[in-house]
This record gives structure tokens, sequence and C-alpha cells, in this order.
């Protein structure tokens, strides 16, 4: 249906698309936020680890499951992977 419109209305469907996007990420980056401070007053620990690290651990896994992927898919979890 989307491909079907025209240019111009396509063209403000993606810009209200990228607003709604970066508004929903504030709203649920707050949401979050709050949680982990609600669970901080309730006496649970949090723990940092280093996502480098782990990423690095996993990457020979990741990559053994991911090259016997189709090429769509391996190109998403590239394009996840660029998101750091």
């Amino acid at each position: 249906m989307y491909e079907k419109l025209p240019d111009a209305y396509k063209a403000v469907l993606d810009e209200c698309m990228a607003d709604c996007l970066t508004e929903l990420n504030t709203v649920a980056n707050q949401i979050n936020e709050d949680d982990i401070e609600y669970l901080k007053t309730q006496g649970v620990e949090m723990i940092d680890i280093d996502v480098d690290a782990i990423h690095q651990t996993i990457a020979p896994v990741r990559e053994k499951y991911l090259s016997q992927m189709e090429p769509w898919v391996q190109d998403i979890a590239k394009k996840i992977m660029e998101l750091k």
C-alpha cells in the first residue's frame, strides 16, 4: 500500500514515522530509567557489565551461526550490531 502512494505522501509519512520513533525511544528510555531507580529503592543491586567484552566473547559463536542464515538475516544482524 505504501509503495502505491505518491512520493509527497511517502515523504510526509516517513517524516512522521521518524518523529514517532524518536519520541518512542525517549519515552522508553525514561521508563527504563524510572524502573531502574524504583528497583534500587527496593534494594535491588545493579551490576554494570562490560558489553564490549561480552560481544567479543560471543563473536565466534555469533559469526558461526550467522553465516548459516539467509543473506537478508545477515544484513539485519549486521545493522543491529552497528547500532552500538
